[in-house]
Order: structure tokens, then C-alpha cells, then sequence
């Protein structure tokens, strides 16, 4: 029984080796039976035309091979190396074999256009006249875009036409010109179309001089061609304004003499001159027109009884200057009647001499504001004796800048007593203040410097 269990236990123990051997042999057979792999990376490539990608492949369970690459579509996209080129819309496959053994996979390529990313106007902004014609330049990119096409459009094609970026204006007004590229991408210019100018080719006048009076006026009329002048509008200037001004064609009168009026045309190309002579017209001076504006030395003038028998305006006070003449004797002679103020006559500085220059810009003021449609007479600051000649060198000075500085002004005028006192002679109490038959050759020089400025 012994014997029969341990020839048991052998058979069980070599059944035990034998499977154990086909198990390791099994084994050892299944590794060397490995099959050949190969994988693409990546599978599937989106690229644009002209574009470059990369393949990359692994081969294993093969110790030596070949490989090969080739496209099914060479128009769409060709392989070199694993290196892809695309170069026409549509899809390719690429396909990478093993030659020994003829394993093979394929990388999907899809290729696309390479579209516009910007479209621009050379001009986003033109000026034309009817029947002129220009044309639009234009920038695409990227310069390799795949569909460089693009369409024109005119807001109004009543007012311009647009034909492969020629813009031609038909009609006045405002249009916006469009470019668009394939994919929508647009730019846009807008043009304004303007009438065709019509230039001046003469001017012509009614008269061949004019004459009027000093404070009169005149219309010249000036009469452009042709009729159909686009522009005609008019410059107007007098060559000497001290004789004459003009404004507008409406020539005013200022003092005796002649002048030239010369219009232009806008361009200042076309110009005509006519002359235009000022005379003085035969006026009667009446006292009653006469505002005397002074100090005291005018106070006792305006006192005598012959002067008040003339019936004339004095606004004058004793001590008084430049501040009496701001707060008190201006607004007197802005509230009178404007008959009363035809001839104003201002008298005034002895008492502070110092103060010129206020005193000539208020004088200016006055001759282009309140006082712009009077004439104002300025008498000078006459002449002192005895102890007080000292002053004369002042007053002088005075005079002198009076004069000087308001020359410029048509409605005012200087009238010089001083120096046909000086040479003449005159009676003063005090040396400062007239006696009364100086004072009446004060007023004499008034009323004559008045009648020289309009009768001459």
C-alpha cells in the first residue's frame, strides 16, 4: 500500500514539473510573437493655405524599418519628410507605411483659405466737384489672403457713382463710399461733391467817379460777371480813409478831397477802381448847435451876455479836470438833444496837465462810442502870462500830444487858439483867466474852426 502511495505521489510531482515547463515555454513564445506597432501624432491637422505642420510618428516592436509618406490629394496638401504643406482648400490624407512589413496610418489634413483680417481706404475723407472723377486706393491683409475680391458700394449713386474704386460726382451733396472684402471686412470714405465754381471775370461800375459831400454818403454799384459767378462777393477799400471810408460799397464822406475805391473779387484776382471826390458843403453855423465842454476860464466865456444872446450849451465848472469831465460833464452833454450836440467842443486839461494820456483815451473812446455820430472840436489848452507863464512849456506838451494822439479819427478836430493867442497877444486879470474881449476871440476862433472844417 506504502509502495502504491508513493508511485501516486511520483506521477503527481512529474505532472506538476511537466506543467510548469509548457507554462514557461508558452511564455517565452508569446514574447517573441510581438506584433509591429505604429502611431501618428496628431491625427488630424486644421491648417491654411500655405501653412507648414509637423508629423511625428512611433514605430515599435521593430528593430529595423523603412518608412514611407504619401498624400492621397498632392492639390490640397503635400507631404515631405512628415513635413505637411498646405496648398489648396479642401482634405488630403497622409499616410505613413512601414515598408517591411507594410503597416500603415493616416493624419486627417484639412485646409482652409487664408481670409482678409484688414481692408483700408488710401482716403476716408474727398472733396470733389461735379464731373470730377478720382480714384480710391485700398490695402488688403495679409497680401497671401486666399480671395482678394471686394465690392464697392455709393450710399446715393445720385450723387456719385463708384466703379472699381473710381468715384465720379454727378450732383452736389454727400455720399459714403463703402469697400468690403469677402468676409465682410469694410472701410469707408466720405466724399462731398460741389458745384462747379463759376470765376469773376470783370467788375463793372454805373458811374465813372462819384462826388458827394463831407458826412454824406454814396452807394457805389458794382456789378459782377458774369451773372453766373459762383462767388461774388466783394472787397471794398479806399486808398485814403482820411478823405474817405467805405464799407459794403457805401462811400461816406470825411473830409475834402478825392480818393480811389477799389473793390476785389474773393479771389482776389479781379479788381476795378473808381474815384470818389468829397467836397465841403456850404453850412451856416448856428450857436445854438455849439456845447462847450471846460474849466473855468470857459466858465467866464459862457458868463458874457453876448455869448448866452447866442444861445449855445456850456457844461463847464471852476477847478475842474479829467474826473469832472468822466462822472459829471459827459453824462451831461449824453443826455442833451442831438441838435445840441452837432459841435461839441471840449476845453479842458489846465488844471491837470499831467493826466494826457487819460485824457486821449478817453477822448478816443468817446470819438467811437457815445460821441461816434458828433464831431468833436478839442480847443487847445490856451496860452498863461505873468507868473504863471511858467506852465506854457506844459501846456504845450500837452497840446501837442492832444493833437497827435487823436489825429487819426475823422470825427474829431484840433483847433489851435493857443498859437493865435501867442502871436496875437491876450488880456488876462490873473495871467490864468481871459477878460472879455479875449474870451470873444476865444469864441471867434471856435466858431471859425467849425466853419473851416466844413466850408474851407
Amino acid at each position: 500500500m506504502k509502495d502504491k502511495l508513493n508511485i501516486l505521489m511520483g506521477f503527481l510531482i512529474l505532472a506538476c514539473v511537466v506543467v510548469i515547463i509548457l507554462l514557461f515555454t508558452g511564455e517565452s513564445e508569446d514574447k517573441v510573437d510581438l506584433k509591429p506597432t505604429l502611431s501618428l501624432n496628431p491625427s488630424v491637422i486644421v491648417m491654411k493655405i500655405g501653412e507648414t505642420r509637423v508629423i511625428n510618428y512611433t514605430v515599435t516592436n521593430i528593430e529595423k524599418y523603412t518608412i514611407r509618406w504619401q498624400s492621397d490629394n498632392l492639390e490640397v496638401a503635400d507631404v515631405n519628410n512628415g513635413v505637411v504643406t498646405g496648398k489648396k482648400k479642401g482634405t488630403a490624407n497622409i499616410m505613413v507605411t512601414i515598408n517591411e512589413n507594410g503597416l500603415t496610418e493616416t493624419t486627417k489634413v484639412i485646409v482652409n483659405d487664408i481670409v482678409p483680417e484688414s481692408i483700408k481706404l488710401n482716403k476716408n475723407n474727398l472733396e470733389l466737384k461735379v464731373n470730377e472723377k478720382e480714384k480710391l486706393e485700398y490695402t488688403l491683409l495679409p497680401s497671401n489672403a486666399t480671395d482678394k475680391s471686394v465690392t464697392w458700394e455709393s450710399s446715393n449713386q445720385k450723387i456719385t457713382t463708384i466703379n472699381d474704386g473710381v468715384v465720379f460726382c454727378l450732383s452736389p451733396g454727400s455720399t459714403m463710399i463703402t469697400i468690403k472684402a469677402v468676409n465682410g471686412l469694410k472701410d469707408t470714405c466720405n466724399v462731398t461733391c460741389k458745384m462747379n465754381e463759376v470765376d469773376v471775370t470783370s467788375i463793372k461800375f454805373d458811374k465813372s467817379s462819384y462826388s458827394i459831400y463831407i458826412d454824406n454818403t454814396v452807394r457805389i454799384n458794382a456789378t459782377v460777371e458774369p451773372a453766373n459767378a459762383t462767388n461774388k462777393t466783394l472787397t471794398w477799400k479806399s486808398s485814403n480813409t482820411k478823405i474817405a471810408t467805405v464799407n459794403n460799397g457805401v462811400v461816406k464822406g470825411i473830409s475834402n478831397g478825392s480818393t480811389t475805391i477799389t473793390v476785389t473779387d474773393s479771389k482776389g484776382k479781379v479788381s476795378n477802381s473808381v474815384t470818389v471826390i468829397v467836397n465841403k458843403r456850404k453850412v451856416t453855423i448856428s450857436p445854438k448847435e455849439i456845447t462847450i465842454v471846460g474849466d473855468s476860464r470857459m466858465v467866464g466865456l459862457c458868463n458874457y451876455n453876448w455869448y448866452k444872446n447866442d444861445g449855445g450849451v456850456c457844461i463847464a465848472k471852476s477847478s475842474m479836470g479829467y474826473n469832472w469831465l468822466v462822472q459829471t460833464a459827459i453824462p451831461a452833454v449824453n443826455r442833451l438833444a442831438s441838435s445840441r450836440k452837432k459841435y461839441i467842443v471840449t476845453n479842458l486839461g489846465v488844471n491837470d496837465l499831467g493826466n494826457i494820456n487819460k485824457y486821449v483815451g478817453k477822448y478816443i473812446e468817446l470819438a467811437t462810442k457815445d460821441w461816434k455820430n458828433y464831431h468833436v472840436f478839442l480847443l487847445s489848452v490856451n496860452p498863461t502870462s505873468g507868473s504863471r507863464s511858467s506852465m506854457n512849456a506844459r501846456i504845450e506838451s500837452f497840446n501837442n500830444t492832444l493833437k497827435s494822439g487823436l489825429s487819426k479819427y475823422s470825427n474829431v478836430t484840433y483847433c489851435d487858439s493857443y498859437s493865435y493867442l501867442k502871436r496875437n497877444g491876450f488880456e488876462s486879470g490873473d495871467g490864468l483867466h481871459y477878460r472879455e474881449n479875449t474870451s470873444k476871440v476865444i469864441y471867434e476862433q471856435i466858431k471859425n474852426c467849425i466853419n473851416d472844417y466844413y466850408n474851407g
